[in-house]
């Protein structure tokens, strides 16, 4: 299981959204050789803003996976990197907040389906054989992300179990 955090800025309706994105996900890979892993990937990732009207609540989710492939480097011991990519698809939830008098709130909620494709780079801490401490980091591109192409960078990390 992975925590992760990053940064997003995206267009819609002529202005630009942004916040701290933050969310869960999971990850299980096999290596095929000593230097080459597949596997699949999977992560809830959201943000909430402010939207022009003041309306606190407004959001976007994204709820995505896919297939991962990356190239494996032995550096030591006890730490790995790797490089590789993630493609798959997913959805965009967006919730924006039109007005807000107290009790009614008049929202656009918009679900948007995506392909994804994501720049993958890890470092695994290993801990013995059957564990490992993993930091990943990429940056989400979709065909739409609202009215743009990019979610923007994440950092994930977590606790691998090996076999």
């Amino acid at each position: 299981m992975f925590y992760h955090f990053g940064y997003s800025h995206i267009s819609y309706d002529k202005s630009y959204i942004s916040g701290l994105t933050m969310g869960l996900g999971g990850r299980l890979a096999f290596c095929l050789t000593p230097s080459v892993r597949l596997g699949g990937m999977g992560f809830n990732s959201g943000f909430t803003y402010e939207s022009n009207s003041n309306g606190l609540g407004s959001y976007v989710n994204l709820k995505a996976g896919g297939i991962t492939a990356e190239y494996l480097f032995t550096l030591s011991k006890h730490l790995r990197m790797s490089f590789g990519f993630l493609a798959g698809g997913g959805n965009l939830y967006h919730l924006d907040i039109i007005s807000d008098n107290g009790s009614n709130k008049l929202v656009t909620y918009e679900k948007y389906s995506t392909f994804i494709v994501s720049p993958l780079s890890l470092f695994e801490f290993l801990f013995g054989k059957s564990y490992s401490i993993v930091l990943i980091s990429n940056w989400i591109f979709g065909n739409k992300i609202i009215f743009g192409y990019s979610y923007g960078p994440c950092l994930h990390i977590g606790i691998l179990f090996n076999k």
